[in-house]
């Protein structure tokens, strides 16, 4: 077969296919990126409101278990209005300890008395001063209010909950 006959056979794509392929998916790009672009960045935030909300049920889950086994309130005294700071004494895994909850300068901290570590549970507290709450009429119970704000540029969020000890909690 001569020469010309073969580049005839030969398939392939001309240069007018390749710029019409390049310009089209410069214009599909140009359009859908940027909608890519902003959706990203609005499910950003809500990701991290979302595991900031998590992560403070399960701070409420947690006070809310030790406070069960509570035998008594240290802080806040009883009927003596709302603190940040939450005290007790309670009794789990077959040993007795007390434990303080504080809520400062936007975080909450848990710590165990007698014991050098203190942990960070949450941060993005804003006016912690109201978090705990000391109710005794004939029952007593522990209200827990965390005021929140993972996202400066999003309203301040309440996340809340009321504790009644199983033990008839006593004065320590």
């Amino acid at each position: 077969m001569p020469r010309a006959a073969r580049a005839r056979v030969e398939s392939g794509l001309t240069l007018v296919e390749v710029v019409v392929a390049v310009s089209l998916l410069s214009i599909v790009s140009a359009v859908f990126l940027p909608l890519l672009a902003t959706a990203s960045r609005s499910v950003h935030p809500m990701q991290v409101q979302s595991q900031s909300i998590d992560s403070l049920r399960n701070a409420l889950a947690s006070i809310g278990r030790e406070m069960r086994s509570a035998a008594c309130v240290t802080e806040p005294a009883a009927n003596a209005g709302a603190s940040n700071r939450l005290r007790f004494t309670t009794d789990a895994n077959n040993s007795t300890y007390e434990v303080t909850y504080t809520a400062t300068a936007g975080q909450l901290l848990r710590q165990v008395t007698g014991e050098s570590t203190v942990t960070l549970l949450e941060t993005g507290l804003v006016n912690p001063g109201d978090a705990f709450t000391h109710i005794a009429t004939p029952r007593r119970t522990v209200k827990v209010v965390f005021h929140f704000q993972p996202d400066p540029k999003r309203p301040v969020l309440d996340l809340s909950t009321v504790v009644a000890g199983r033990n008839a909690w006593h004065a320590c």
